[in-house]
């Protein structure tokens, strides 16, 4: 897979046996795309994030378009403070989860089996431009569903967490939720079908979701190096994914529909005869 972009990001340069060169991937900027909650788009423009300033570009009106069709689908089922990223048909979910007192903060993500927890590790970095706050992820435990809360007390205490009776009292609401979910295969797969419907050749999309904010920011394409994707995923696995993505979509409209005239042709029989009536 050939990649043309004017931007560099962190698997870009990942080895894939599955590699086509014949297959060329055109990366535009990022599209981002916030709509409010009376079905207007918000904002609809490119940016490009560099010190928490964005700059605005102009969009298509039909990106914009596509996007209000998935409005209704992204509100409901997206946890505030999820952020989920599809890659080509996968698709990940990730979820910062506070204690109440702020003392303790885990990054859970979902990657279609299990939890990878994550205990992010952040620091201010000074560039030219200004400070910019820099995470370093630690895997420190893989684990199932949780299906009760009783089940994740014991885990936030195994973890040096204090727990004394009401979970309620250490965790969000919201991040009780999103680790009780029993149903996360079907809710995430279900947000995938749907925006796979409307964005069908889109290889990467993102999807965030403030954890005050009811409304979702979408990005098509995004720029993965330096969030916390980057910390996170595994660059050979996304190069892959995509790359078998776009493959599928380069095969499909390869494939050329043959009619049954010259079907019989290229078998070497005759069209003026059949067996069926001989003479």
């Amino acid at each position: 897979m050939k990649i043309v972009s004017t931007f560099k990001d962190f698997y870009d340069y990942s080895v894939c046996p599955c590699n086509d060169d014949e297959v060329t991937w055109v990366r535009n900027t990022n599209l981002a795309v916030k709509v409010d909650g009376n079905r207007q788009v918000k904002k609809c423009g490119v940016f490009k994030f560099m010190f928490s300033t964005p700059t605005q570009y102009e969009v298509p009106q039909e990106i914009c378009d596509k996007i209000l069709a998935l409005e209704k689908e992204i509100r409901e089922h997206v946890y505030n403070g999820e952020e989920i990223l599809i890659v080509g048909e996968k698709i990940y979910s990730l979820m910062h989860v506070k204690t109440v007192d702020e003392k303790n903060v885990f990054a859970f993500v979902w990657n279609g089996e299990n939890f990878e927890v994550y205990l992010p590790q952040c620091r201010n970095k000074e560039h030219r431009n200004g400070t910019k706050l820099i995470c370093d992820y630690e895997l420190i435990d893989i684990v199932d569903k949780f299906t009760s809360k009783n089940q994740i007390k014991s885990w936030l205490k195994e973890y040096g967490v204090k727990v004394k009776d009401r979970l309620n009292d250490v965790l969000y609401h919201e991040d009780i939720e999103y680790l009780t979910d029993g149903y996360i295969n079907e809710r995430l797969n279900g947000i995938k079908n749907r925006i796979r419907h409307v964005f069908h050749d889109v290889p990467l999309i993102h999807i965030n979701k403030g954890v005050y904010d009811a409304n979702p920011n979408i990005v098509l394409n995004p720029k993965l190096k330096g969030e916390n994707w980057e910390k996170i995923l595994n660059p050979v696995i996304i190069y892959q994914e995509i790359d078998m993505f776009l493959n599928d979509i380069n095969l499909k409209e390869r494939i050329v529909d043959v009619s049954n005239h010259d079907k019989i042709v290229a078998n070497g029989f005759d069209t003026k005869s059949s067996f069926r009536n001989i003479k």
